[in-house]
């Protein structure tokens, strides 16, 4: 299941499946394979996504750090690297995903998709990342993930993320 509470200490994805879907439906790529797979694959492909997503050095700190300090509420660290703070101000709104992250994302997941298609279909393995069977996924950090799904998805996500991404940083 996908929670993309913004902020949420429990949230595993930036994006929805329906996100996903109507980002794509607008990017002009062949979506028969997107298609074909199950809401569930869809999910474990965002939250793979997602995972790839975070492992990017990003300008500023979480949004939760900037009222980690107030007293009168509870600090719950967010689970994801988005929202983002500059100098404690929001760098976009620290109650919005930008959307060239949720782009990103979906861009991700249908690389990772096709990707998926054009090897084995008993298992695909990005870097580390490995997915098996009917999409299950195992994540673990480290390894230029990127360089797997090609240049023309690693251009993609990189011109999305661009805003983001902390300058003199290879990723």
């Amino acid at each position: 299941m996908l929670i993309t509470t913004i902020g949420g200490s429990a949230s595993n994805s930036y994006a929805s499946v329906d996100e996903i879907d109507l980002y794509l439906a607008t990017t002009g790529y062949d979506l028969t394979l997107w298609n074909t797979i199950g809401s569930s694959g869809k999910e474990r492909l965002a939250k793979i996504a997602c995972k790839i997503l975070d492992s990017f050095p990003v300008i500023g700190s979480s949004a939760d750090d900037a009222n980690s300090d107030n007293w009168d509420t509870v600090h719950v660290p967010q689970a994801l690297k988005f929202p983002r703070d500059e100098d404690s101000q929001p760098i976009y709104g620290s109650d919005t995903i930008p959307t060239e992250v949720k782009e990103a994302q979906a861009e991700l997941v249908y690389f990772a998709a096709l990707d998926y298609a054009q090897s084995n279909p008993a298992a695909l393995k990005v870097g580390k990342l490995s997915v098996k069977g009917d999409f299950a996924a195992e994540y673990t950090s480290g390894g230029n993930f990127m360089s797997s799904f090609g240049a023309p998805a690693r251009t993609v996500v990189l011109f999305l993320l661009r805003p983001y991404i902390k300058r003199g940083v290879l990723v």
